[in-house]
């Protein structure tokens, strides 16, 4: 007979089991920072350049509360990008369009993606486009700041216009993804 109790018991744990939460939970947040570059009159070949700092990330009341459980970021290739606001003068131009990273005050310039194309007011350029590379150690700067005890650092915009234009801005839109699992910042939005 306990033979018996024993068998019956084994099939009711097993259905009882499974409808315990056994899994942890995931928590994910997404960061957006945006800055607006006014370069006003701009000449054909000659570089124009911007510093700003960015937000410290510590700003963001869900990354504070959060922060604790987030193992991992990746920049989102295919929801950062450069848009062309305002052009005037040309009603096509090539761009080559550089963007770099730093610890905030230092100087110290890492490549973080680099822009070759003709634009045009309107033009919308994501870092997944073919027009745009990806610098991994500007990349892996991000990611590493991101998740540091001081989540704060400088972005500086270089233009290269290849006509005179009497007026340029251009948006810079970034996104990192945040996770709480190692396998929640995939691979694939890193090019």
């Amino acid at each position: 007979m306990r033979y018996l109790l024993f068998l019956l018991l084994l099939p009711i744990s097993g259905l009882v089991l499974p409808a315990c939460p056994m899994t942890e939970r995931v928590v994910e947040l997404t960061i957006e920072q945006e800055v607006t570059v006014d370069f006003e009159a701009v000449l054909s070949g000659v570089a124009e350049e911007v510093e700003v700092p960015f937000d410290d990330l510590r700003t963001e009341s869900r990354y504070v509360d959060l922060r604790p459980e987030l193992v991992c970021v990746a920049l989102d290739v295919e929801t950062t990008f450069i848009e062309i606001t305002s052009l005037t003068g040309p009603d096509v131009m090539p761009l080559d369009f550089s963007i770099e990273v730093s610890s905030t005050g230092t100087g110290s310039w890492i490549p973080l993606a680099t822009f070759s194309g003709n634009v045009e007011s309107g033009t919308k350029a994501f870092f997944a486009d073919p027009d745009f590379a990806v610098d991994s150690q500007g990349d892996e700067f991000l990611l590493v700041k991101a998740l540091s005890d001081t989540p704060v650092y400088d972005v500086r915009i270089i233009g290269v216009p290849g006509a005179d234009a009497s007026a340029l801005v251009v948006d810079f839109h970034l996104e990192l993804k945040f996770s709480s699992q190692l396998g929640g910042c995939s691979p694939q939005i890193l090019r």
